[in-house]
């Protein structure tokens, strides 16, 4: 398995998903914050993979201009950063598991037919 470091507008997409509308001064530095734990996790999950490289802390940008993904498209770029991210023993009890968690359960409830959906099958 290889692990890479995904770019601001793969981890502003996820974010804005979250987000009606524009961001006002406190909802952007709330997801500039967690976009910066989304990417210290990834950052720390390639440095456990490839142990012998060096990779430098970056700082995260927001894009809030980002086109909104569909809550199927958010679901896909949310797995594509936990598998770039996951590589820590710990990262299942991370916050930024916990905020990715979060969003996908959002994603999950706006998907076509889900509030239709039975709980059960009988």
């Amino acid at each position: 398995m290889s692990a890479y470091i995904l770019n601001r507008f793969h981890i502003s997409a996820i974010l804005m998903f979250s987000c009606t509308g524009k961001p006002d001064a406190t909802t952007y530095q709330i997801l500039a914050d967690k976009g910066q734990q989304l990417l210290d996790e990834n950052i720390r999950s390639v440095r456990t993979r490839y142990p012998g490289e060096t990779f430098k802390a970056e700082l995260f940008g927001l894009d809030e201009t980002v086109r909104k993904p569909t809550p199927l498209e958010v679901l896909k770029l949310i797995q594509c950063l936990e598998y770039q991210s996951n590589q820590n023993p710990d990262y299942y009890a991370t916050q930024a598991f916990r905020t990715l968690h979060e969003i996908r359960r959002i994603a999950q409830s706006k998907l076509p037919g889900w509030d239709q959906a039975s709980w059960d099958l009988v």
